[in-house]
């Protein structure tokens, strides 16, 4: 901002919720290039019985003498009236001529294509980790909270993400609650920020991501993820590493892709955040402009897991001249443009089931740090998910022979085998009993594995990830499905 304004730039748009801490700046910037900041708003024109419209707010700017920075107040709505379109125009040389700039303030500017080469169109920053940090420091003053620094330094990571206004709220709300930052809980902290992000519909923060260890298997996958856990500290920069950058996962479907993709920000320690593409063709604004803000607010939010899941489905179109639209190649664009070129540690992790619909653009490297392949389950994987899944409903799996329920269970996916163990449940629960063997027995030799009815086209993703993907497994019984199809 300050560089247009020194350059004398006649015309800006910033698009922010935060009026009084743009305007706080501008007034700043003001200040040290020695032209006063002169707001301009429908209700101040009221309140001094001015006539208000767009027109009479233009006069005013065409009227002033004297250099000044000139903010409109929302003025977006009055941009459909070609005469106010004109006059802005218009003021093009006396904006020039007398060192002033006019600025449109408003949380949406969307400009006419006629003024669309006149104006620099900026998004003004949410608060950095510093500014939140004076900010809670100051309010817990105020309450006569102390505050240790590991205790402020999450109650930062809370809020990142969030305006200066509603920070600010959610540190007073937090710290005058006795089980609030008073005890050094941060909960209400980040309750109050997922609730302000679920207005967004774009960005979804996930509460409780499983546990690594709750994925049976995938040994590769999980010691390249235990190898990148250090990465997006600040020795790793001093070493010499960028941030990592994130992870595909391309599979067969119900093989635990999603689950790891959430496992990840377990792993690591971090939060996790869904990023719905669906959504952003129905916000109100072009899927681009919205692309381009969430993934803003998720390097805000950074460091953070950022996942996209079943992205084929999405870009499925992108590159067929008959159904990829001009606006999907846009969105697609902006979003490997994005991958590419980040430096914010925002590790996104995607997944995806038909590669053959993936753009070979999305492939390349350096979008993603890795891209693994997830088979369905061995023998030995098998096993070990069947006890995972009899855990987690609270039996205990050395009552049961796994390994004769696994050998019966070739070809199912870890979502098959979790349904087994379930059915058997409902079984059991049936007939006022505990579960047993037969149970799971029967379960299992009436289900139907998804591989029956695709086998071709999981032999061909096979096929694909030989030379393209990693294994996801380390097991030893999967490596003959990749020298050869059984």
């Amino acid at each position: 901002m300050r560089g247009y304004l020194r350059a004398g730039y006649p015309f800006l748009a910033v698009e922010s919720h935060e009026e009084e801490r743009v305007l706080e700046a501008l007034a700043a910037l003001g200040r040290e290039l020695g032209r006063p900041v002169r707001p301009i708003s429908v209700t101040a024109a009221r309140r001094k019985d001015v006539e208000h419209d767009a027109r009479t707010c233009l006069d005013a700017v065409s009227a002033h003498p004297d250099a000044a920075i000139f903010v409109l107040l929302d003025f977006h709505p009055f941009l459909g009236d070609p005469i106010v379109v004109r006059l802005v125009r218009d003021l093009r040389g006396r904006l020039e001529g007398r060192s002033q700039s006019l600025i449109f303030l408003s949380p949406h500017v969307e400009l006419p294509v006629e003024l669309e080469t006149d104006f620099v169109v900026l998004e003004w920053p949410l608060p950095d980790a510093a500014t939140l940090r004076a900010l809670l420091e100051a309010e817990a003053r105020a309450a006569r909270v102390p505050l240790d620094a590991e205790l402020a330094a999450a109650s930062v990571r809370a809020v990142q993400g969030l305006t200066f206004a509603s920070s600010r709220r959610a540190f007073r709300r937090a710290l005058g609650e006795p089980d609030g930052l008073p005890s050094g809980n941060t909960e209400g902290l980040v309750a109050e920020k997922r609730r302000i992000l679920k207005r967004t519909d774009l960005l979804e923060l996930i509460d409780t991501p499983p546990a690594l260890d709750a994925v049976g298997g995938l040994g590769a996958l999980k010691a390249w993820l235990l190898e990148r856990e250090a990465g997006f500290g600040e020795q790793a920069r001093a070493f010499g590493l960028p941030s990592p950058k994130g992870l595909l996962l391309v599979g067969v479907q119900g093989c635990g892709k999603s689950l790891s993709a959430k496992a990840v920000a377990r792993a690591w320690g971090l939060p996790l955040a869904r990023l719905d593409f669906s959504a952003l063709f129905t916000y109100g604004r072009s899927p681009e402009q919205s692309l381009r803000r969430v993934l803003r607010l998720a390097e805000t939010l950074s460091p953070i897991v950022l996942w996209l899941d079943e992205i084929d489905k999405v870009f499925k179109s992108v590159g067929e001249d008959e159904s990829g639209s001009e606006e999907l190649q846009r969105l697609f664009a902006a979003f490997i443009t994005w991958l590419q070129e980040k430096t914010a540690p925002a590790f996104v992790v995607a997944t995806a089931n038909a590669v053959d619909r993936l753009p070979p653009e999305l492939l390349r490297k350096g979008r993603f740090d890795e891209i693994f392949f997830v088979d369905l389950p061995s023998l030995a994987e098998r096993s070990d998910i069947l006890g995972i899944h009899l855990r987690a409903h609270r039996r205990d799996p050395a009552r049961y022979d796994l390994a004769e329920l696994a050998s019966s269970c070739e070809h199912m996916s870890g979502a098959e085998l979790e349904q087994i163990v379930i059915g058997g449940l409902f079984r059991a629960f049936r007939d006022g009993r505990d579960l047993t063997m037969d149970d799971l027995r029967i379960v299992a030799k009436a289900t139907v594995p998804l591989y029956r009815t695709y086998e071709d086209q999981i032999k061909a993703l096979r096929e694909w990830a030989k030379t393209r993907a990693r294994r996801a497994s380390t097991d030893h019984g999967l490596a003959e499905l990749w020298a050869g199809q059984r």
